[in-house]
């Protein structure tokens, strides 16, 4: 790529819409002007035993970053005709026309590839683009880069508490479009940071996988070719002899965390862990590290490890005595135990030590317990790492979509 050149035109602004930019040999055109075909999708009606139905689009299949996941497949029946009006091809775009409540985004747009015969509920519009003047690739990044840029919110209004989009307004809106091997290029560019983005995403979710495998693997069988010997334990199953099982309370005591009003903390940089994890840092700390809090009230289940010392707030409980076991081993060991399991409210959910501690828990010798800790904590470490790598591809494809998109920055063609 290379520097945009310094000229540039400007479309004329007008009412609510913003301003574009380009390079003198990029057209700046309405959104209109690029489209062959834009229709509302249909909602069709209820499948039945002789006629499934076609799988239809909604909103929730759109993602927060702009591709189509119809992970909420749902099928619908439509008339013939509309059949042969409605069916999505590959490379059409559907654009999410009205929000599902008064936070939900509109404006979203994706294109569709590669789901065979497929087609938008009525909340969505369906759009097919004029390949002569603009390739699809091209116009679901522009037409993401509106979104992005808070056009689509400018653009809206509700009804009965629904966002809907102006849409002959966003029709109106315009677009830069550069030549066609420009577009070509710039999307290829930004389709090559989305592929390594997915396979960042893959390698997390595997990683994930392998973590929750191993936790439960290690804590039940210990170390791989370290045990030849095994015991049955009623509720616990298979585990190895030279294990003992103990009363949770025994392992790990628990004691509820303590209030801090937020008036009360003074600056500094010790973490005060709420039941959604770190609620923001103080000067003082209580609770000397290493240490393993969990949430109490409101949001249960999730295990927290923290370094250092810290400052467990009331509505969680914290690990007051490890009776000598490694601190990392008694994270996991909670982690593994499902504790919003033993909730003790019905209203809002709570978990009462007093439930817990009469746990009965496998417990490996403490050098064994540092082992399985190590290679547990490696898993994580490098999952953290491939997350902070999605993270800045992230970033990229937004500095590098605003470059190439507004022609900044230019492809070399």
């Amino acid at each position: 790529m290379s520097t945009a050149l310094p000229n540039s035109k400007t479309a004329a602004s007008s009412g609510r819409f913003i301003s574009t930019y380009g390079p003198d040999d990029w057209q700046i055109v309405p959104i209109r002007d690029i489209l062959l075909l834009d229709q509302p999708g249909a909602w069709g009606d209820e499948p039945t035993p002789t006629d499934p139905g076609v799988r239809v689009l909604r909103a929730a299949d759109l993602t927060r970053d702009g591709r189509v996941i119809p992970t909420n497949a749902a099928y619908r029946r439509l008339s013939e005709r509309d059949q042969e009006r409605r069916i999505m091809k590959d490379g059409d775009l559907i654009l999410e026309r009205s929000g599902g409540g008064p936070s939900a985004p509109v404006g979203r747009v994706a294109l569709v590839q590669g789901m065979g015969a497929i087609y938008c509920n009525n909340f969505c519009q369906q759009l097919r683009v004029d390949r002569d003047q603009c390739i699809p690739q091209y116009a679901a990044r522009v037409l993401w880069h509106v979104y992005e840029q808070g056009v689509t919110a400018r653009l809206e209004h509700q009804t009965t508490g629904i966002r809907n989009l102006d849409y002959a307004a966003y029709l109106a809106h315009t677009i830069p479009l550069p030549p066609l091997p420009e577009q070509r290029a710039i999307a290829n560019i930004l389709d090559s940071i989305d592929q390594a983005i997915e396979a960042t995403d893959a390698l997390v979710s595997a990683t994930e996988q392998l973590r929750d495998s191993l936790l439960h693997n290690l804590l039940t069988r210990g170390l791989p070719g370290r045990h030849t010997q095994w015991k049955e334990v009623p509720g616990l199953g298979t585990i190895p002899t030279d294990w003992w099982i103990a009363r949770l309370g025994d392992v790990a005591t628990l004691q509820r965390g303590m209030d801090l009003p937020q008036d009360k903390r003074k600056h500094g940089s010790i973490p005060v862990y709420g039941s959604n994890g770190v609620h923001g840092y103080h000067s003082e700390a209580p609770v000397a590290g290493p240490g393993v809090v969990t949430g109490r009230s409101g949001s249960m289940g999730s295990v927290y490890f923290s370094d250092t010392s810290f400052w467990p707030l009331n509505t969680t409980l914290f690990v007051k005595d490890f009776h000598g076991n490694n601190p990392r081993f008694v994270y996991y060991l909670l982690s593994s135990l499902r504790l919003e399991r033993f909730s003790a409210s019905t209203g809002v959910p709570s978990l009462n030590r007093n439930f817990v501690h009469p746990i009965s828990v496998a417990v490996p010798p403490v050098p064994e317990q540092e082992a399985i800790a190590a290679i547990l904590l490696s898993v994580e470490q490098s999952m953290a790492k491939e997350r902070v790598t999605g993270e800045r591809l992230r970033k990229l494809k937004e500095s590098a979509s605003d470059a190439l998109l507004t022609g900044r920055v230019r492809v070399k063609i």
